[in-house]
């Protein structure tokens, strides 16, 4: 997921769709499209890219809109966030002290519970 927040003070040249593509580590794309134009304004927005339903590999994830080379503003993207669908625990504990097979670079992953 994107987080992203459009400024309604600054916001201009959306008005084509953006185009959001995931790709997976066997090369396979989910894409879609998002009318940025009818999102509100001044609040952060969570906008759903793809699903990821291996546990390891590469993936990559894009937003962009090239159909028209007009200026664009008022677009603030704070950062990605990959989260489960649902609650899990890779060796089967309570506690999220060891993980292994998931490597993420540049994101922050943060357990929900305190280990002791």
């Amino acid at each position: 997921m994107f987080m992203i927040m459009i400024k309604a003070d600054r916001s201009y040249g959306w008005d084509l769709p953006v185009k959001l593509q995931l790709v997976l580590p066997d090369g396979s794309k989910q894409e879609g499209e998002l009318k940025l134009y009818e999102q509100p304004r001044d609040q952060w927005l969570m906008i759903l890219v793809g699903e990821i339903t291996r546990n390891s590999g590469t993936v990559e994830f894009s937003m962009n809109e090239t159909d028209c080379y007009r200026g664009k503003s008022g677009v603030v993207v704070k950062g990605v966030r990959i989260q489960p669908k649902k609650e899990f625990s890779m060796n089967e504990t309570d506690c999220y002290r060891r993980k292994s097979g998931v490597v993420v670079k540049g994101v922050r992953i943060q357990p929900k519970k305190k280990c002791q």
